[in-house]
């Protein structure tokens, strides 16, 4: 009975220890990985900083290795990743070489670093510097105010960029590609809405590297602390906005010298420019801060209504931020599309947007510019869901046939009355008119026409904009109405692809546009963290009545239309504007030169010197050896 007993006792002391061993691997291991990789992102951040300084991109990519000190590691620890860096090594083994081949090429450690990591990001060594090394990601919570912390920092336009940073990362992303796809890669643009599978993995990385660095900037530099305090603009938007400052006054001024800039660079400077403004002012409001006045006063033409809501907005509300008295019968049953995104538990900020001389959009490349300051006229363009549905409502108001089991439907697919084919396609599709089912038979081929033709070209990154419309017929006053939901392309680098709601009156032809935008940064996973502490919820609206051209309202019988659109221009206030960022950049940053100035005397004050650590181990030794 003592043998069992003591066994007993040994086998519960060894599961104990295993129980303690294990606990202790479970959180050292994964909290040493995610140190490891947050040092190399904020290594590259300062990296870019030290680059852009004059000091070379090296001296910020070392200091950042060992910036944050690693979790204690017991011997179990140490044991278990011992077992597993072979796995690691192989898994590791293709973005190591695609970081050591980017080396050897351009000579710059930087450059490999990059390539590396972004290569990592793509392959399964992820697994291992990412969080995905923790056991019940899924479940995994992101600390409180991630994004009120760190998305205002997150560029406004993620396209590629004429720096040295974008370059860097074509040049690296390049060679990682070919690397892991066989060479089948020519080229890598760090371009959010590029063409190419990994265009957007590298604006991503891209973005992380400009933000981490202006999230260093605005704790080392006082005056960049101070205007950040202020008025909520971070170092990465001055630096955007002072370049393409510079860029518009070089223009005006005609510097001697200078390459004149092109009407495009033009354009693409006054929209960055201004969003970038705007977004501070959106991530203010999303963060339940003021709004200095000198903010204000440059962003007020763009947004001179808005409204807060605890929820979707009624009305009356939307009336007095559209400034527009549109019918109840007609405005409700687009903000009850509309009300789907604007579910969750912050308050809605709904704020016009405004476009005075289309400084924020002009249209869509190759598309068409619109007429007027309204931005919902680039849902009109040709070729777009609108256009689409028009081309739909005529051929079937003038009782035109098409054939739902082709796999294709173009101009060429009407059979009109007196055709030969009329009346077996009357017989075989007896209730096709322009109504629920056959709009959606419609718009089914089309969506499969354009992902077929997608997938042929080998493109990425590409809109369908026939489909996911959720066309529905609605009932207003005993009348038949079609909604339906669009999303389009746009050159405003703050509403990118914008989505509205359109209501059709199929008897006239007349279209009524809400559109409707939130202010987030990224989207599905990476949303949940960037958007973690905010307040409020920033959504941007406007509105537009629009009727089809004279050869489709002909078409369906309609006749012509009686009034023309007109074009409305309002005054873009550009001096009001450039005084007012003349005096944001201009923020006094006395007190945060006095702070900062103070933190290294409090940080010298706090350590040790080296003759209280010798008298500290001294005392440690005596201790010890009075045990024994």
């Amino acid at each position: 009975m003592a043998t069992t007993s003591y066994a007993h006792q040994d086998f519960n002391q060894a599961r104990g220890e295993l129980a303690s061993k294990v606990g202790e691997v479970a959180w050292q291991l994964p909290m040493n990985i995610v140190i490891q990789w947050l040092n190399e992102i904020v290594g590259l951040g300062l990296g870019y900083a030290t680059a852009k300084s004059g000091m070379g991109a090296d001296i910020g990519l070392e200091a950042g290795k060992n910036l944050i000190p690693p979790a204690p590691m017991g011997e179990s620890t140490e044991a278990t990743l011992n077992t597993i860096k072979p796995v690691v090594d192989v898994l590791d083994y293709l973005p190591r070489r695609a970081g050591e081949i980017t080396e050897g090429v351009t000579g710059s450690k930087y450059a490999g670093k990059v390539a590396h990591l972004g290569s990592s990001w793509l392959f399964p060594s992820a697994l291992t510097k990412g969080l995905s090394a923790l056991k019940g990601i899924e479940s995994f919570k992101p600390p409180r105010a991630t994004g009120e912390s760190l998305g205002k920092h997150i560029d406004i336009d993620l396209r590629a960029r004429n720096d040295a940073l974008s370059r860097g990362i074509e040049v690296a992303g390049t060679a990682a590609a070919k690397v892991l796809t066989g060479g089948r890669v020519q080229k890598v643009s760090p371009d959010y809405y590029g063409p190419g599978p990994f265009d957007r993995p590298a604006a991503m990385l891209e973005s992380g590297i400009r933000a981490t660095g202006s999230v260093v900037k605005s704790i080392l530099n006082p005056k960049a602390d101070a205007i950040l305090k202020a008025h909520g603009l971070t170092p990465a938007s001055i630096k955007r906005i002072s370049e393409y400052r510079d860029l518009l006054n070089k223009r005006e001024s005609g510097w001697e010298g200078s390459r004149p800039a092109s009407v495009n660079e033009i354009l693409h400077a006054e929209k960055v420019l201004i969003a970038e403004l705007r977004k501070a002012y959106g991530m203010r409001l999303k963060a339940g801060k003021d709004v200095s006045p000198e903010l204000l006063k440059v962003v007020e033409q763009y947004h001179p209504r808005l409204v807060k809501a605890d929820g979707v907005p009624t009305a009356d509300q939307m009336r007095y931020v559209l400034g527009d008295n549109i019918p109840e019968q007609f405005l409700a049953p687009l903000i009850n599309d509309m009300a789907r995104t604007m579910r969750g538990d912050r308050p809605n900020i709904v704020a016009f947007d405004g476009n005075p001389e289309q400084v924020a959009m002009t249209g869509v490349a190759k598309k068409g510019r619109i007429k007027s300051d309204n931005t919902t006229e680039v849902f009109t363009f040709p070729k777009s869901s609108y256009d689409m549905m028009g081309e739909l409502w005529a051929n079937l108001m003038a009782g035109n046939r098409f054939n739902p089991n082709l796999k294709q439907v173009s101009k060429k697919s009407w059979v009109k009355p007196g055709d030969n084919r009329y009346d077996a396609l009357v017989k075989e599709f007896p209730d096709q008119g322009f109504n629920q089912t056959t709009i959606d038979q419609y718009f089914s081929i089309k969506a499969n026409m354009a992902r077929y033709q997608i997938k042929s070209q080998g493109t990425h990154n590409t809109n369908i904009y026939s489909e996911g419309l959720k066309p529905k017929m609605i009932d207003i006053d005993g009348q038949d109405f079609l909604t339906y939901r669009v999303v389009s392309q746009s050159d405003n680098p703050l509403l990118a692809n914008m989505p509205a709601t359109i209501l059709l009156n199929p008897k006239t032809g007349v279209s009524r546009i809400l559109s409707y935008d939130e202010l987030d940064i990224f989207s599905k996973k990476l949303r949940d963290v960037t958007e973690v502490g905010y307040k409020n919820r920033f959504h941007t609206v406007n509105y537009g009545k629009y009727i089809y051209d004279d050869a489709k309202l002909n078409k369906a019988g309609v006749g012509k239309k009686k009034v023309p659109l007109s074009n409305r221009f309002t005054r873009h206030d550009k001096s009001t504007r450039d005084a007012n960022i003349d005096r944001i950049l201009d923020t006094s940053y006395t007190g945060e030169v006095i702070k900062k100035g103070a933190l290294p005397v409090v940080r010298e004050g706090l350590e040790l010197t080296e003759e209280q650590r010798e008298r500290m181990r001294n005392r440690e030794n005596s201790q010890a050896r009075n045990v024994y």
